[in-house]
């Protein structure tokens, strides 16, 4: 079966993918029970992560080569780790375990690797070019997958720009035309030259968007560049 990890075949390290199973995750619900009603009180909820197994098959001539294949693809799964599975969806999540290598023939050996995370779909992107005259301009994007997903936005500014969608405002302190990208992926702020760039923009919470269409309304905005990763439940 066909996986990458971190984009890269997993037959690089002399391994195959026996099988996979992909957990279904819960609602982390918050809630307030009243004593004089029958109703509960949502206060909270949130996507809880999902449970990754994969079995994993090694082949090698040697058996120090078996071992080697091992180490080397455990090494790459620390820290983030992106997979694609036969199921055509990408999960973000992190290495939780590996269990003890089992030799079932000569020098075949299977070792399942567990990991927690969310299940993702490719890269969106969507941008416009506005005509920053002064008057608000709007465009819109529908937003994929079922669940609240963090939001890259690349804006060109200039003076008293400002961007918003729903409840969420972003005003723009430039004294001219500026690239600002607010990346609500990495937590950060940079400018076109990727240097900080937090004290340029009126923030309180960087972009996550809802499924479903969104349109966000600009002014003096000349373009705007969007991009984010579906959520699934």
């Amino acid at each position: 079966m066909a996986i990458e990890i971190n984009g890269v075949p997993l037959g690089t390290y002399n391994a195959n993918l026996l099988d996979f199973s992909v957990g279904t995750p819960g609602p982390d619900v918050k809630y307030f029970a009243s004593p004089s009603t029958l109703f509960f009180k949502q206060l909270r909820v949130r996507q809880s992560l999902r449970t990754i197994s994969l079995k994993i098959e090694f082949m090698a001539e040697e058996e120090h080569k078996v071992a080697r294949s091992i180490s080397d693809l455990t090494s790459k799964l620390i820290g983030d780790v992106e997979l694609m599975l036969p199921d055509g969806y990408y999960y973000i999540c992190m290495l939780k375990k590996v269990s003890a290598p089992v030799r079932v023939y000569e020098m075949i050996y299977t070792a399942t690797f567990t990991f927690i995370g969310y299940r993702a779909g490719r890269e969106e992107k969507h941008s416009a070019d506005l005509n920053n005259s002064g008057i608000p301009e709007s465009t819109s994007l529908t937003v994929k997958g079922n669940y609240i997903a963090p939001a890259t936005i690349t804006v060109t500014a200039f003076p008293d720009a400002a961007i918003s969608y729903g409840s969420v405002q972003y005003t723009f302190d430039v004294s001219s035309e500026t690239v600002i990208c607010i990346d609500g992926v990495n937590k950060k702020v940079t400018d076109g030259y990727g240097y900080n760039a937090f004290k340029k923009v009126d923030i309180t919470d960087f972009p996550i968007l809802p499924p479903g269409k969104v349109s966000i309304y600009c002014l003096n905005i000349s373009h705007i560049d969007v991009s984010y990763r579906p959520i699934y439940w």
